[in-house]
């Protein structure tokens, strides 16, 4: 398995936790082609609301209010250099009336770097880390939500060559868990930090070994008391999984799925929880390489077992689990599995308390001629909070369309099997990536280098059945030819 960029992680990691965080980056990827060769490059997180005007909103200069009616506070943060290449900031947009702002960060106005960004789960604060300076060391700020006032300094890392990434608010909001290279440059580890101060940051995650072996992606658990984190913290390339309390004094490390289980083999990238607090996790240490069954267990490791009615079958045996994702009431589970068909990929949902899970896909039932097709292996897929539809950046062909590149896609997660391919990319190897949904589940969010090959905007649209929208049409902030946005986080 390839290993990530610290940016990349921060973006696949936001979109398996549980509660608002935030990330983003470059490509992972894999020798095994089709949806695996062309995982895209990220962003990351939460939920947000109501409709916008794209168009005006695309239009407005940064900075600008795009428009001055009343204020919804329902805001999609995002960052990078947008406005200016190579100035870093932060940003936000109301997703009611489409006013924006840039933010005006203390400890933040020099632009070096924006490396990590997370919403509180009530709303009422932020937290971004980065530098000001390319010489400074990177920090781990709080701030109320519009930015204004002097922030509290969570963290800071050993030297300027470090990076912050992958900010993740607890459930509850009392905590926040971060990624840093501190100990071993390169060697991402986990911290955990009370935003009260109360206490200072700590290493939740094993101490690295070296510094090719790092986090590979973490999710907070419902009740904010455990993280469970994925990484190849013991043996190179070999993906294992650990759960641990980081609100305890003395932390305690649980090991799930240990590497003399895997031998050479990995847990995928991906963990969520149940309502019940039970950790849902896949590997493919039972089956062939890169052919991962789904499981679940206890906090602790004790009864694990493979989830029952996600074994499904294909022509050639035992179908394979792609990536998944538990809904937000916790009680169902959307997976994909290439069944019935090998190495095309259908989404399925299945109520927990059941066995008897429903195919809710229905974009293409040809095998690929070579690699696979369908959703991408490394991005969970996203549950509207309304709990009726799903989302998901995927490859599956629509009509003559045979390429390889991600568009995004939208299923109704109940009743007959559908979906609608919301937009592609309009360049060569192009992709739309990591989708969220507003909270009041009225428009989707994405990141994407739709228009140009790796530059990076943001997109939204609240139209559920258009096909194939153009781009530059549902384009929510447009940057600079030499800028990107970064990553994304969009409150409550």
């Amino acid at each position: 398995m390839g290993r990530l960029s610290p940016l990349t992680f921060a973006s696949l990691f936001a979109l398996f936790s549980v509660g608002p965080v935030a990330g983003c980056g470059p490509t992972g990827s894999s020798a095994d082609g089709g949806a695996l060769d062309d995982a895209c490059s990220g962003c990351e997180l939460i939920d947000a609301a109501a409709d916008v005007d794209a168009a005006n909103v695309a239009d407005a200069e940064p900075g600008a209010d795009a428009n001055t009616s009343t204020p919804s506070e329902s805001y999609v943060y995002y960052y990078g250099d947008f406005a200016t290449a190579d100035l870093f900031q932060v940003a936000r947009i109301d997703l009611g009336n489409g006013a924006r702002e840039i933010l005006e960060l203390s400890g933040f106005t020099g632009g070096a770097s924006i490396t990590g960004l997370a919403v509180s789960p009530d709303n009422l604060s932020i937290a971004v880390a980065g530098k000001n300076a390319a010489t400074d060391k990177p920090t781990l700020r709080v701030y109320g939500a519009d930015g204004l006032g002097a922030p509290t300094v969570i963290y800071e890392s050993l030297d300027s060559t470090r990076t912050i990434a992958a900010l993740s608010f607890s459930p509850d909001g009392e905590y926040l868990a971060f990624t840093d290279d501190s100990e071993l440059l390169g060697a991402r580890v986990l911290y955990a930090a009370p935003i009260d101060n109360s206490a200072s940051a700590k290493r939740v995650s094993l101490a690295p070994v070296s510094g090719s072996q790092d986090i590979a992606t973490y999710a907070w658990s419902r009740d904010s008391l455990h993280i469970a984190f994925v990484g190849d913290l013991v043996a190179s390339n070999v993906d294992a999984l650990w759960t641990v309390n980081p609100k305890a004094l003395s932390p305690t490390i649980v090991e799930i799925v240990t590497t003399a289980e895997l031998g050479a083999r990995d847990v995928g990238q991906g963990v969520d929880f149940d309502a019940s607090n039970r950790l849902y996790f896949r590997t493919d240490h039972e089956l062939l390489d890169n052919q991962f069954r789904l499981y679940r267990s206890e906090v602790d490791g004790s009864g694990r077992v493979q989830v029952a009615g996600t074994a499904l079958v294909n022509g050639a045996g035992e179908a394979a689990i792609g990536n998944f994702r538990v809904s937000p009431d916790g009680s169902q589970l959307a997976f994909a599995s290439d069944a019935p068909t090998a190495n095309l990929y259908q989404v399925y949902v299945l109520p927990l308390a059941s066995s008897a899970p429903t195919l809710v896909s229905n974009l293409s039932t040809s095998a690929p001629a070579s690699g696979l097709r369908g959703p991408n292996f490394f991005e969970a897929m996203a549950w509207s909070p309304d709990g009726s539809k799903l989302a998901m950046s995927a490859d599956w062909p629509v009509g003559s369309d045979v390429d390889n590149d991600f568009g995004m896609f939208v299923l109704p997660s109940s009743g007959a099997a559908g979906g609608t391919r919301l937009a592609k990319p309009e360049v060569g190897s192009g992709d739309a990536s990591f989708p969220l949904f507003s909270s009041d589940s009225s428009q989707i969010l994405f990141r994407g280098d739709m228009l140009q090959s790796n530059h990076s905007e943001l997109f939204a649209t609240g139209n559920f059945t258009g096909a194939d929208q153009s781009a530059a049409s549902i384009r929510l902030v447009q940057t600079p030819a030499a800028g990107a946005v970064e990553g994304f986080a969009v409150s409550n």
